[in-house]
């Protein structure tokens, strides 16, 4: 029987080197089933042991050397604090280094997908920064110290400085976990505070060219996380419920004071013992102020201790912030005419 090749080809989707492959198999093996070559062997061009080892010492050697290490892991992720490069650096850039470095060495370099895919792998902790990423100044500034540094005494004591920072923000971490966990375990009160990013209305999640107005009108949002009770408060500040001329006085401290006395006052419980983490602002007149008041509460009889917190500045993320990111998510896909709207998409309680 004679078949047209052409239709032969059409009607199975195959290509002429594919026809001439099958009927060289069937001229020199008969009609049996096509065995791969590879099939009960490793591949010659496959990726090796030695190979990924290569990579993985790479990037650990490149990290060590230019990299910023937090404090702590997050949440959902193995017990690795992660290890940001500089937002400057690319993979493609590193890839490079990395080739020319296996050049010099006479060893095989993968390509830049399987390079990526072995450092995703074995090394999702080490990333790379965003261009806006909230990183701590004496982390870059050590940094920056360390690889400028050009005796090896230097070098030592940059490293010794930079590791010294390190482990003190890591104690401060545990310290604040600590309190997380008798907060979920035991009777023990914990409040979080801190000020989100403000935010502007008119806010539409579809906007449709600019919006004419002179300026839009900013509302700020200060936080009062409840870890015992696992809710957060929020408290949206507007423009016109400001001191100062332009929101300048929104952050003050009559502002912080009476909005944290109203959530001290309305949530107590019967544990007269606190602890508050607050986000470290060194410098401020109003944590004077703070510690004020929380002594006020304590000669009052309303506490009998109240223990006042701050971590290290830039290694401050704690679970209110978690609340702000509910927030902001929200806020970016609802419109927001008015502050009712905003204060219905900001009112949720957030479970840890």
């Amino acid at each position: 029987m004679v078949v047209c090749r052409q239709t032969f080809l059409l009607l199975y989707c195959l290509s002429v080197d594919k026809l001439k492959a099958l009927q060289k198999h069937v001229r020199e093996k008969g009609v049996v089933p096509r065995v791969h070559g590879n099939t009960g062997r490793k591949p010659a061009h496959a990726i090796s042991y030695d190979d990924v080892l290569r990579v993985v010492r790479f990037i650990q050697n490149t990290s060590n050397e230019r990299g910023i290490p937090q404090p702590a892991a997050p949440r959902g992720i193995d017990n690795f604090p992660l290890v940001y490069l500089s937002a400057e650096t690319t993979k493609l850039a590193l890839h490079e280094e990395y080739s020319t470095t296996c050049t010099n060495q006479q060893v095989r370099a993968l390509r830049l997908t399987a390079f990526k895919d072995v450092w995703r792998t074995c090394l999702p902790h080490v990333r790379i920064a965003s261009p806006r990423d909230d990183v701590c100044t004496t982390c870059e500034k050590m940094r920056h110290g360390v690889m400028d540094a050009i005796t090896e005494e230097e070098k030592l004591l940059a490293v010794d400085a930079l590791k010294t920072h390190i482990l003190q923000a890591q104690r401060e971490r545990e310290v604040y976990n600590e309190c997380l966990r008798k907060s979920s375990e035991e009777n023990f009160v914990h409040f979080t505070f801190d000020f989100s990013q403000s935010v502007t209305m008119f806010h539409h999640a579809r906007q449709m060219g600019p919006l004419f107005f002179y300026s839009l009108r900013k509302v700020h949002i200060f936080g009062v996380r409840i870890d015992g009770q696992r809710k957060q408060i929020n408290f949206l500040v507007d423009k016109d419920q400001t001191i100062g001329q332009d929101c300048s006085q929104a952050h003050g401290l009559d502002s912080v004071i009476s909005m944290l006395d109203w959530v001290m006052s309305n949530y107590e419980t019967e544990n007269d013992v606190c602890s508050i983490h607050a986000d470290n602002c060194p410098g401020q007149n109003k944590n004077k102020f703070v510690v004020g008041y929380l002594m006020w509460r304590v000669m009052t009889g309303k506490h009998r201790k109240i223990e006042y917190q701050m971590q290290i500045p830039g290694h401050a993320r704690c679970l209110v912030d978690l609340g702000f990111a509910h927030i902001k998510m929200k806020y970016r896909r609802h419109d927001c005419e008015t502050r009712e709207q905003l204060a219905k998409n900001s009112r949720r309680v957030f479970r840890r």
